[in-house]
């Protein structure tokens, strides 16, 4: 019985996924994807659904990682990028 119940709980634990992330190597297409969601923040934003102290630690980020990914795809092209 504890070899049954051993097993079943393996299997199910698993087979069970609660995330799953997808992302794509193209640079464009994740920085147009920070945009969509930046303009999510100010609209929830706008509507009262969140803080603005949450709203601004959202858009800091997502500015943040749209700029990694610009100076990324700016080294990816051969462009010179001074610090």
């Amino acid at each position: 019985m504890k070899k049954i119940l051993i097993c079943f709980s393996l299997l199910s634990c698993t087979s069970k996924k609660y995330d799953v992330v997808w992302y794509t190597g193209n640079i464009n297409k994740c920085i147009q994807n920070l945009e969509v969601m930046e303009n999510w923040v100010r609209n929830d934003y706008d509507n009262g659904d969140i803080e603005k102290y949450c709203a601004n630690n959202y858009l800091l980020v997502i500015e943040n990682t749209k700029l990694s990914l610009k100076l990324l795809e700016m080294k990816k092209d051969g462009t010179k990028v001074e610090k």
